[in-house]
């Protein structure tokens, strides 16, 4: 945006009545659309367009492709990057003189948002997913957070600006930063494991379950808007968390098998499930017709009535979800990005499908992201580490 200057007569007294009206008008234009502005930030519900990411969408639709005939399907797969960005302030538009007045109300915080702002995850973030070797379409959907993670950490700082450039990275079709807040059903029926507190977030596992799988409903939201819009269906569906990296490219034969979309796909790795089945609940990429299975799995909850329907689990649902469906585990090279480095330790147990630790895949994750002090970190026991 194109900033404007103060006009030199911006702030000039008038000696007359007409001068003072126009002043004080000139005042309440400044104060009451201010106030209104910081009434809308205190209220509960967070508009999806902010200045941060606006709802940004990809000009022209689905126009390299023109017009399909209704319902008719696209060798397109829509990537669906959701999580966790702590609130970000807008800063208004510079309008004349009004951008003073503004400017107090919009001061820069603090912000801990996750690693995906950091140039190296979202560039291979975005190269690998490119690498597949088929058109894909981006779909973003944030919220905001406490900034508290499962283990009662926080996140680096890091500049609205910097948020932005990296959701621009990937042109996406659509990306919106919303509210996700979770509200008790009290029709439905819950066993108490899944609202005791398990970790440093403070949260059972309902509300956590409930606020991750909300947000992959707002995503899939978006995309059948697309498809709606453009008369036309995705080949197929994928799901990611907006931290991850990869350090190999994932293998020909796994590509190929994402590209034609005849089984739902999650990665290796399975931790602390104990003695219940799961699944990798980091990615999954997804036939068409199965995806409303994995994107719209918090409507077990919101539509309950009675008895709970599955496990309030993100892991562990996916597996009761999914094992007559012919899932297929597959190593896929990735890792997270936390906020001291990539995790490291964790690719070496996610690479096998169970909990066994794998050194030399730690170590070859290391060496790629040129953390040194990966080799000590490579010898801990899998069931030691976070």
């Amino acid at each position: 945006q194109r900033r404007r200057t103060c006009p030199a007569n911006c702030f000039r007294r008038s000696d007359n009545n007409n001068g003072r009206m126009m002043k004080l008008a000139g005042v309440l234009g400044i104060v009451v659309p201010s106030l209104a502005l910081y009434l809308w930030y205190l209220s509960e519900e967070i508009p999806v367009s902010m200045d941060i990411i606006h709802v940004m969408r990809q000009p022209g639709g689905l126009s390299e492709h023109g017009r399909s005939p209704s319902g008719e399907q696209r060798r397109r797969l829509a990537m669906c990057i959701t999580g966790v960005i702590p609130q970000i302030l807008p800063l208004p538009p510079q309008h004349d003189c009004n951008s003073l007045f503004f400017s107090a109300f919009f001061q820069k915080r603090p912000q801990e948002p996750r690693t995906f702002v950091r140039e190296g995850v979202y560039t291979n973030l975005y190269n690998t997913i490119e690498s597949i070797g088929m058109p894909v379409d981006y779909y973003f959907w944030f919220s905001n957070s406490s900034g508290v993670n499962s283990k009662g950490h926080g996140y680096p700082e890091v500049a609205s600006s910097d948020l932005e450039r990296a959701i621009r990275h990937f042109n996406p079709r659509k990306a919106v930063y919303g509210q996700t807040e979770f509200t008790e059903n009290k029709n439905c029926t819950v066993p108490s494991q899944y609202l005791r507190v398990c970790d440093h977030s403070g949260e059972g596992q309902l509300p956590r379950w409930w606020a991750t799988t909300m947000k992959l409903k707002r995503c899939m939201e978006l995309v059948k808007a697309e498809e709606n819009s453009n008369d036309f269906r995705y080949h197929s569906i994928g799901r990611i968390r907006p931290d991850s990296a990869f350090y190999r490219n994932i293998s020909e034969r796994v590509r190929d098998l994402i590209k034609k979309a005849e089984s739902p796909i999650f990665p290796t790795g399975r931790i602390r499930c104990g003695p219940k089945r799961c699944m990798n609940d980091h990615m999954a990429f997804l036939p068409r017709d199965m995806a409303e299975v994995y994107m719209d799995q918090v409507d077990a909850y919101e539509d309950c009535n009675g008895p709970l329907n599955g496990p309030a689990k993100f892991d562990t649902r996916i597996w009761d979800s999914f094992e007559d469906k012919g899932p297929l585990e597959e190593y896929i090279p990735y890792t997270l990005v936390r906020a001291d480095g990539a995790a490291c330790v964790r690719a070496g147990i996610m690479s096998v499908v169970e909990p066994v630790f794998n050194q030399t895949v730690c170590e070859r994750c290391n060496a790629f992201f040129n953390q040194e002090q990966g080799g000590a970190r490579c010898s801990i026991r899998w069931h030691a580490l976070e």
